[in-house]
């Protein structure tokens, strides 16, 4: 024991000098194995980022989801909504609100500072990548993914948004966030001095808004409806279906229209987009005048 400490005491400067050294070396060989790991981790994901955005950009060729058909000029079409996409991933908030259609800003986000919190914020705080599949005509189905890049591994989870592209000055602009278009109606049916003149239909994936103007030609208020039917207001399509409105959304209060007066309202009814319907017409059953008596009115689409 003594030699030993006698050892250690005589060559300590040695000793101190080698355990650094083997600790140093531990340290470099840890830190080298790190890198290699990280380097070989970056390079894999990056190979499967490559194959998948190889693999989206070689389907040139769409087929509709619900008819099967086949979609020419695929590739210069979803180039548009992969532009899109492009400048959300890089935070162009400009430049990706830009290609929104007039009528898509004036009824989802009337401001650049709407689409940016509304739209960018849930979906591209990461960078995504796209999948796109033809839903119908000119709306898509998009899935957006966990670009593998910025994460490091494959996400499972998917966002989904349904866009449609559509023809403005010439130019191909986009309506998102399942919303299909507007369209300018002018459609009207009279009865018992009452005027119902259709204005326009908001299309979305899983609902459509008709905006009425109701004009009471009577002597006395009346009411549109009392809301306490489930079914009152309803779109009927040539083969019978009916499609009703969402009655828990309006208010009976909202819905009295003086004597001589005229109101506009906004009526939301649960008809899914499906491009091939025929309507055929808009009832209001259960139009309440004179306090107790009901009438019904039909708008023929």
């Amino acid at each position: 024991m003594n030699k030993a400490f006698r050892y250690y005491n005589q060559n300590r400067f040695k000793i101190m000098v080698i355990i650094i050294l083997i600790v140093l070396g531990i340290i470099i060989l840890r830190s080298i194995n790190y890198i290699v790991v990280k380097k070989n981790k970056k390079e894999f994901a990056e190979e499967l980022n490559n194959i998948e955005l190889a693999r989206n950009k070689e389907n040139t060729t769409l087929y509709s989801i619900t008819t099967g058909e086949k979609q020419e000029n695929a590739k210069k079409t979803t180039g548009t909504i992969q532009k899109f996409i492009d400048y959300c991933n890089k935070k162009d908030i400009t430049n990706a609100y830009s290609m929104l259609s007039e009528e898509c800003k004036k009824e989802m986000f009337p401001a650049e500072e709407d689409f940016r919190n509304l739209y960018w914020q849930s979906k591209f705080l990461t960078e995504k990548n796209l999948k796109i599949e033809n839903w119908r005509d000119k709306t898509y189905k998009i899935y957006l993914t966990e670009n593998m890049l910025s994460t490091g591994k494959k996400s499972t989870v998917e966002i989904q948004d349904y866009i449609t592209i559509t023809n403005e000055s010439g130019k191909n602009k986009l309506n998102i966030n399942s919303f299909i278009e507007n369209k300018k109606l002018e459609k009207s049916a009279e009865s018992n001095n009452i005027l119902v003149r259709l204005i326009e239909k908001s299309t979305y994936m899983d609902y459509e808004i008709y905006t009425f103007k109701i004009k009471n030609n009577r002597e006395s208020n009346i009411l549109l409806d009392d809301c306490k039917k489930a079914d009152s207001i309803y779109i009927t399509d040539v083969n019978g279906t009916k499609h009703v409105a969402y009655m828990h959304e309006l208010l009976p209060e909202l819905l009295n229209i003086k004597s001589k007066e005229e109101m506009e309202i906004k009526i939301k009814f649960a008809n899914a987009y499906i491009s091939n319907r025929t309507l055929s017409t808009i009832t209001f059953s259960n139009i309440i005048i004179d306090n107790d008596k009901s009438v019904s009115l039909k708008v023929e689409l």
